[in-house]
C-alpha cells in the first residue's frame, strides 16, 4: 500500500481539489477518486519536502497531538476507522500520510497496534506496547489517555529543563570569550608594559624581574 497525491474536480460543483488517497497503485487511486464522484485530472506517487527521511518519522508533539485526538475520539464512542479518518483531516504533510496508512492498514484487519509498528520512524515501543495492552483488554481510549499524559508531561519536562540549561549555557560562554580575549588581547600587552620598566612579572608568567646583568 502506497500514498498518492491527486489533483481532481468535483463532477457536481466543478470545484478543483487536491490532496493524498492510500491505494496500491495509481489505477487504485483513480478508481477509488472516481467512486468519490471526482473527475481525476492527475495521480502521483506522494513525496512529502523532507523526502529524504522516513515517510513515518514524525515530531515527537505530533504524535503526542495524534494520540490525544485519537484517545478524545474513542472516549466517546466513536469507532477507530472513523477516528483515524477525522485526526487525518487534523494534519498535513509527512505524518498525514502515516495516519492514512495507519487507516489502511486497520481496515484491512490489522490491528492498531500492529498497524503503529510499520511506523517505527513515528511510534515507538512504548506506544506500540500500550496500544497492544489496550486493544487486548478493551480499553484502547483509556490507555491511549494515559500514553499521551505520560507523553505530554516528559515533553514538558524535556522542555523546563532545555530552558534552565540556556542561561548557564550563554554565562559559559560569555566567560570563555572573555577569558580567550584578555589572554589573547590584554595580558600581552600588560606584560610587555612591565618587561619595559623593568618590574617583575607577575609568578603565573614564570618570570621575575630582570637582573642587572640583562637590564
Amino acid at each position: 500500500m502506497a500514498v498518492f497525491a491527486y489533483k481532481a474536480s468535483d463532477v457536481a460543483t466543478l470545484r478543483e481539489l487536491h490532496g493524498t488517497i492510500a491505494a496500491d497503485t495509481p489505477r487504485q487511486a483513480r478508481e477509488l477518486l472516481r467512486d468519490q464522484g471526482l473527475a481525476v485530472r492527475a495521480v502521483s506517487e506522494y513525496r512529502s519536502k523532507t523526502a529524504v527521511r522516513k515517510l513515518g518519522s514524525a515530531r515527537a508533539w505530533q504524535v503526542t497531538l495524534f494520540i490525544r485526538e485519537l484517545a478524545t475520539l474513542l472516549s466517546v464512542g466513536v469507532p477507530l476507522l472513523e477516528a483515524l479518518d477525522t485526526t487525518a483531516r487534523q494534519h498535513s504533510g509527512r505524518f498525514h500520510s502515516t495516519i492514512l496508512l495507519l487507516r489502511d492498514r486497520v481496515a484491512g484487519g490489522s490491528s492498531l497496534a500492529a498497524a503503529m509498528r510499520e511506523q517505527s520512524g513515528a511510534f515507538d515501543e512504548l506506544a506500540c506496547a500500550i496500544a497492544e495492552v489496550g486493544e487486548d483488554a478493551g480499553t484502547l481510549d483509556a490507555s491511549l489517555d494515559r500514553l499521551a499524559e505520560f507523553r505530554e508531561q516528559s515533553q514538558q519536562l524535556r522542555g523546563r529543563i532545555g530552558t534552565m540549561l540556556i542561561y548557564p549555557a550563554i554565562v559559559l560562554l560569555v566567560a570563555l570569550g572573555s577569558t580567550l580575549f584578555l589572554m589573547t588581547f590584554v595580558v600581552p600587552k600588560i606584560l610587555s608594559v612591565l618587561v619595559e620598566q623593568g618590574q617583575s612579572l607577575p609568578l603565573p608568567t614564570g618570570s621575575s624581574k630582570p637582573s642587572a646583568t640583562e637590564c
